[in-house]
């Protein structure tokens, strides 16, 4: 959420009173003009996904939920975890076997490059696919685990999500 607010411009601000709770604050920029929302199509042809099964961590259910559904639109089989400690005690008990997972780079606890390299050990030849909102994280594909693997800006849009999820289906 942060490299989020920090991409608009925005900032994020908290108020926090001891018995009383922690408030936090979002500020983004005012928009020049009306937004209209930009319908949701399919994607083209080319970045053709479906029928895959897919493992999706994320750690903040709003994008884990949306991203799942973006997924399922296009036919595919979606196991979601909200970790990677969840994400990889599904796959050992067989909850999950994917063709491809899709991680936030930056996760409390267990962040994906550390699930990557453990559901490897796991199930060699996994493709994956890494997402973050941290524009710091831009370079992380010359990162990655394992050659492949392919990187994936946050916010993303429908196409852009089919596109690298083909892209890493069908790199090796």
């Amino acid at each position: 959420m942060y490299g989020i607010v920090k991409q608009s411009g925005g900032h994020i601000g908290l108020t926090s009173e001891p018995g009383k709770g922690t408030t936090f604050h979002l500020y983004l920029p005012r928009a020049a003009g009306p937004l209209e929302a930009a319908p949701i199509r399919p994607t083209s042809g080319l970045h053709r996904v479906g029928g895959e099964r897919i493992l999706l961590v994320e750690d903040e259910p709003a994008l884990r939920a949306l991203a799942e559904r973006m997924l399922k639109g296009m036919k595919c089989r979606v196991t979601t975890a909200a970790n990677g400690d969840d994400a990889l005690a599904a796959v050992k008990q067989n909850r999950a076997k994917p063709d491809l997972l899709i991680t936030d780079l930056v996760m409390p606890g267990m962040g994906g490059k550390a699930l990557a390299q453990h559901l490897l050990r796991l199930q060699p030849g996994l493709r994956i696919l890494f997402v973050s909102g941290y524009t710091d994280q831009g370079s992380a594909s010359a990162e990655t685990p394992t050659p492949g693997a392919v990187f994936l800006q946050k916010p993303f849009s429908i196409s852009s999500l089919a596109a690298a999820a083909r892209e890493s289906l069908e790199n090796l």
